[in-house]
């Protein structure tokens, strides 16, 4: 019963009312019990046609940009900060320990939508800040997935979906591939202040639009929303933007501050000069600066509810595995940066809500590892879809129905930007290393009895070091042959001004 929706419980309900009448007077009236007959193989036609209109669970996979687990309401005990997640949240699964492969917009993407670790899709940026020469045709980032791996959109599309994407950053171009597969796939609102309502806009306007007759849908939706702000230099120098009501609500003070350095460096690049220099904030004003992000949270939440009501007036929302999740954190000095490119926790352990069809495992709160990785290979395991390709992820649906018990031991993730140049993570549930690949360098951390990570155990756990390094580097040894296999195509498009100017706010080029 899982796939028939409404019709069919509504065919059973009437067809036993049909047929207790016609036990009642079944020994005095035969025509009516032919009318009667009549009117059940009718409805019995119409059931059938509802049944076969769409009976495959439509997919949507929600990605909120740069949004830290310990800052949404049903993982951080903020009951009235995100009210519409902690929703949503109620009629899924909640996973808490879900890990990205990468603290970087692109290739966490790109591990999402392929089932292959960063190095394999071989889009991750260089190891330091470009130039603006060399960002120009982006140099530097001028790669696109190896057309040998399919993505999840292009899989889906040959059974049958329509497949639909909207995103809100110039990292998730069309040009690195991840416009495959798609009937539609466009950037919305990239460069604004506020993305998620030109997000809605063009997704309700698709669903109002939507015929299930063409079979169901595969819909990929980025919120930018949450992320340092890349024009805030304009909206009062706030590194992080949100609707004023917001502000006063959630970081009242904060816009008092002064975000901008002596240099006029102002929004997001003030957080790249704070790193840049070393500079660490004063308590007041590190609180003020959670407080800003906290605010553009409390305010995308409102745009999620609209988004689903649309889904739920529309009569998908029952019928959709619906995936909420996030492509990396931020920090807030807990590691001396106010970014996202360091392995720590608060930059990789990222909030995960699956909403599946029907009610299916509602309710449940699960503690085992997943990886984005595991994305892919768990919808197609779900959909009974065969996957011709062997990707690194793995369906981690099989421990949710308790056909196994074989958890992930351990998770890796990957780090290429700036200070976080060619490192490598890998973490189980009491240690995590950190290995700089180029260096050498390594950190060990007790993450049972230093869950902040802030005592590197390297030099006093030597044989804890030589395990997890030793596993560290077989793993990598697999990955660079995986590489060598599905090495990047160069691209030939060029950038728009605008977004050359946006990936100059960003931080990313200078």
């Amino acid at each position: 019963m899982l796939f028939l929706g409404v019709g069919v419980y509504k065919y059973e309900l009437e067809r036993k009312i049909i047929l207790g009448l016609i036990s009642e007077i079944r020994k005095n009236s035969p025509a009516i019990i032919t009318i009667l007959i009549f009117f059940l193989s009718l409805n019995c036609i119409s059931c059938s046609k509802e049944k076969t209109i769409n009976p495959k669970p439509n997919i949507v996979l929600i990605s909120l940009d740069c949004l830290r687990k310990d800052h949404v309401g049903c993982y951080s005990n903020r009951p009235d900060f995100t009210p519409c997640i902690d929703k949503f949240s109620q009629d899924g699964v909640i996973f808490e320990n879900a890990f990205v492969q990468i603290p970087f917009t692109l290739p966490s993407h790109m591990s999402m939508l392929t089932g292959f670790y960063p190095d394999v899709t071989g889009l991750v940026p260089k190891d330091r800040i470009l130039t603006l020469k060399e960002v120009i045709n982006w140099r530097g980032y001028q790669k696109v997935l190896n057309s040998n791996i399919s993505t999840l959109a292009e899989v889906l599309k040959k059974n049958g979906y329509q497949t639909i994407g909207f995103a809100s950053s110039v990292w998730l171009k069309g040009d690195f591939g991840f416009d495959r597969g798609f009937d539609i796939y466009q950037l919305k609102g990239a460069g604004d202040f506020l993305y998620a309502p030109i997000i809605n806009r063009a997704v309700i306007k698709w669903l109002q639009n939507y015929n299930p007759q063409k079979g169901p849908f595969f819909l990929f939706l980025h919120y930018y929303d949450p992320h340092m702000d890349s024009e805030g230099e304009i909206q009062n120098s706030l590194p992080y933007y949100s609707p004023e009501k917001f502000r006063k609500r959630f970081a009242p003070g904060a816009d008092s501050e002064n975000w901008c350095s002596p240099e006029g460096k102002c929004a997001t690049e003030f957080l790249f000069y704070l790193e840049n220099k070393g500079i660490h904030l004063d308590e007041r004003k590190r609180k003020h600066l959670m407080a800003l992000y906290d605010s553009g949270i409390a305010y995308l939440d409102t745009q999620l509810r609209i988004l689903f009501e649309e889904l739920k007036r529309q009569k998908v929302y029952d019928n959709s595995l619906i995936i909420l999740t996030s492509d990396h954190g931020v920090e807030f000095g807990e590691h001396g940066k106010y970014i996202h490119n360091q392995t720590y926790d608060e930059n990789i352990r990222v909030p995960l809500m699956i909403k599946f069809p029907h009610g299916l495992y509602q309710g449940r709160k699960v503690d085992f590892f997943v990886e984005t990785v595991d994305f892919l290979p768990t919808i197609l395991d779900f959909l009974k879809i065969e996957d011709v390709q062997k990707r690194q992820g793995r369906s981690f649906l099989p421990l949710l129905a308790g056909k196994s018990s074989n958890q992930k031991e351990k998770t890796y993730i990957f780090s290429r930007r700036k200070t976080g140049a060619l490192r490598y993570c890998i973490r189980n549930r009491e240690y995590k290393l950190i290995f700089n690949r180029k260096t050498g360098e390594v950190e060990l951390y007790n993450l049972r009895e230093d869950p902040g990570e802030t005592k590197n155990l390297k030099d006093s756990l030597p044989e804890k070091r030589k395990e997890l390094l030793t596993r560290l580097r077989a793993f990598l040894k697999e990955n660079d042959s995986l590489a060598k296999k599905y090495k990047v195509q160069s691209i030939s498009s060029q950038i728009s001004k605008e977004e050359e100017e946006t990936l100059k706010a960003l931080g990313y080029v200078r």
